[in-house]
């Protein structure tokens, strides 16, 4: 079959009535039904084997839902899974999906005429324990996704919600012939599909041989028998309507498609394969959906491989096809821990589910969300800037500018502030530099602790500007403060006060925030690399990486970060994560940055020497920015809630060059399901 178009082919009236319509369809041999699968198909799906059925895009068009004969659904591309795999009868398959408006629910209808909803989409009645004459074979949302029609084999019309009821092909023969004369043995095609209006005061039918049969105020706009004339047929029936304003398109078993009114052509399968018998014979087309701007449509076969089509092939085009086949059995001896992130549990979970259900067991509260834990995210996109040893010099100006022009959501200083502790010269220079009452938090070097109260009274006194900051404890000292969803745990231990390490522990076992990071000056001799001496002890940091909270610090004036460390004492890459270019959180897994050129100067590298990756010492380094190998000033810019995923971060180094010094991702598995 070429691929065809027919532009506003009709009889001399502008519209034809549905009883000359079916008195000349009849009178031809020909009828009209529309159904959403193929023969094929449909006898494959009733002896067990399940097979795509319908597809439907997105409100979007960046993605599309198959729906399989079992009742499964399957997401592509920016489509959520919402949910699916029904259970059916034995004599029960599914057949068409029909999403609401905004994308946000979707409906799956049966030929029992059982309706099952997902997502948002409303339960407004079906056709649950009542004799039908025949199966449904198709259904379509009205245009305010509050009602819905489904349609009969036989060509019945059932409607809920606020779907109006305009007549049916049975409504027709009885005005024609009387009652007693059921319209299927008046039927030489099954009807095939229906579409309704988008005013929702009518709505089409159409028939496997391209007969169009129009209701209420839907237009008819032309036929395949129509146009071939009497004596010709399709090569093979049509398995799918997609109606607009002004017009309708149907797609062929084959992938032909043609068009009428204003509906657009974009190509065809057939177009595409040209006069290939043998590949011709092998495409087994289900159905088609077009973009909302019919500027392009995708089509699915039975087995899931999806066409594309006009603008669809830039989008939707390169992200199938799906596999609707029964994969093997992945077995139960996965947990959480298992999965790099969340997102990609919850691809796993999603392809298994509409097969298998949760072997897994990545669901524990059965909401369809794999790996959840009872831990509150930060914001998405929520960042942070890091810097240590500013001064009120020019190296610092440079860095506050940097700062500035970024515009991230908070700066944490870690220290060494002004380097002549003036607390009111150096909040004066913040908000010269950031502007007034710009988001800090602060704890204290050493040439802060002497006047260490009355710097922390000033940033204590910046939190009333600060609405999403919740502070508890000796602010800096042995507090915490809560701010974007993300738990600092402050501590001066080497610099003042004592009796630090408990402080820190029940600092963080008392956290529900899935983003836990410890802050403080002060480091130990073997976790920065500029010789200075060990000023803290093992405990604060162990307990950070018993509890999976990223340690960040700065008293040594160069920057450096850590792979992700199992024991930060010895020094222990964690085998499982030792890429340097990402880091893990998670109960005894850390890594320890250190960001200390906010301006005032540099430190040399003069451990784990060459100053080039991959360094030396232990292995333990992923990345070093000493004077050694000209560090210029700069800040750590961390971001929450990465691309829509709470569990990953992102990180950089940047200094005030706008060089890029380090890039890392940081995935957090802190309260996975074990």
């Amino acid at each position: 079959m070429p691929p065809f178009r027919s532009a506003n082919h009709s009889p001399s009236s502008a519209t034809r009535t549905l009883a000359a319509t079916l008195v000349a369809a009849l009178l031809a041999g020909v009828a009209a039904i529309f159904t959403s699968t193929s023969a094929s198909a449909t006898t494959e799906a009733q002896a067990g084997v399940p097979l795509a059925v319908d597809v439907e895009l997105t409100p979007s068009g960046d993605g599309y839902w198959v729906l399989d004969s079992a009742g499964r659904v399957f997401p592509v591309g920016d489509a959520p899974y919402l949910g699916g795999s029904a259970p059916m009868a034995p004599d029960e398959t599914a057949v068409s999906l029909s999403p609401t408006p905004d994308g946000d629910g979707y409906r799956v209808f049966t030929s029992k005429g059982r309706v099952v909803t997902f997502g948002t989409a409303a339960h407004l009645g079906d056709m649950s324990g009542v004799e039908l004459a025949g199966p449904v074979v198709d259904a379509g949302t009205t245009a305010t996704g509050e009602g819905y029609y489904m349609l009969g084999s036989e060509g019945g019309i059932f409607t809920f919600g606020d779907a109006a009821f305009y007549g049916s092909i049975q409504s027709v023969v009885n005005d024609l012939l009387g009652p007693g004369n059921p319209a299927a043995d008046w039927l030489t095609e099954p009807i095939v599909g229906i579409g309704p209006t988008a005013t929702g005061r009518g709505y089409w039918l159409v028939a496997a041989d391209g007969g169009m049969f129009a209701f209420g105020d839907a237009v008819f706009h032309g036929s395949i028998p129509g146009v071939l004339g009497p004596g010709t047929g399709l090569d093979q029936p049509i398995v799918g309507l997609v109606p607009h304003a002004e017009g309708y398109l149907m797609v062929a078993r084959d992938g032909g498609i043609f068009s009428f009114g204003t509906s657009q052509f974009h190509g065809s399968i057939p177009g595409l394969l040209g006069s290939e018998p043998e590949l011709q014979s092998q495409i087994d087309v289900v159905n088609v959906s077009v973009l909302d701007d019919r500027s392009g449509y995708v089509m699915v076969e039975g087995d899931g491989r999806s066409w594309a089509f006009g603008d669809a092939s830039a989008t939707v085009g390169g992200l199938g096809p799906i596999d609707v086949s029964l994969p093997p059995h992945p077995g139960d001896f996965f947990d959480c821990a298992d999965f790099a992130t969340t997102a990609a549990a919850q691809r796993w979970f999603d392809k298994y589910r509409p097969f298998y259900g949760d072997p897994a067991g990545l669901d524990d509260d059965g909401d369809g969300t794999a790996c959840e834990a009872d831990l509150t995210p930060a914001d998405a996109g929520f960042t942070v800037a890091f810097v240590g040893n500013s001064g009120v010099g020019s190296g610092s100006a440079d860095v506050m500018s940097l700062i500035a022009d970024r515009s991230p959501d908070l700066l944490v200083h870690l220290g060494g502030f002004d380097g002549v502790g003036s607390p009111t010269l150096f909040t004066t220079w913040l908000d010269t530099h950031l502007g007034a009452g710009f988001p800090v938090l602060a704890v204290p070097g050493d040439a802060d602790a002497a006047r260490w109260d009355d710097y922390s009274q000033l940033f204590e006194g910046r939190l009333a500007d600060m609405p999403r900051a919740v502070c508890t404890g000796d602010y800096g000292i042995d507090g915490v403060c809560t701010v974007g969803g993300v738990r600092f745990v402050m501590s001066g231990v080497g610099t003042v006060g004592d009796g630090h390490d408990q402080a820190i522990a029940s600092a963080l076992e008392a956290a529900p925030t899935m983003w836990r990071l410890c802050i403080w000056n002060k480091n130990q001799r073997t976790l920065q690399v500029a010789g200075k001496v060990g000023e803290v002890g093992w405990a604060p940091y162990e307990a950070c990486r018993e509890a999976g909270a990223l340690v960040v610090n700065a008293n040594s004036a160069n920057y450096s970060r850590t792979k992700t460390l199992n024991n930060i004492g010895a020094k222990l890459v964690d085998p499982e994560w030792a890429d340097p270019s990402s880091i893990r959180l998670a109960p005894g897994s850390t890594a320890v940055i250190v960001s200390g050129l906010g301006g005032a100067r540099h430190n040399p590298q003069t451990r784990c020497l060459p100053e080039t990756p991959p360094y030396g010492c232990s292995g333990e380094w992923a990345s070093i920015s000493s004077s050694k190998n000209g560090a210029n000033f700069g800040a750590l810019f961390v971001e929450f809630g990465v691309d829509g995923d709470p569990r990953l971060a992102s990180g950089e180094f940047v200094d005030i060059d706008g060089d890029v010094v380090d890039s890392f991702t940081v995935v957090n598995q802190n309260g996975l399901q074990p």
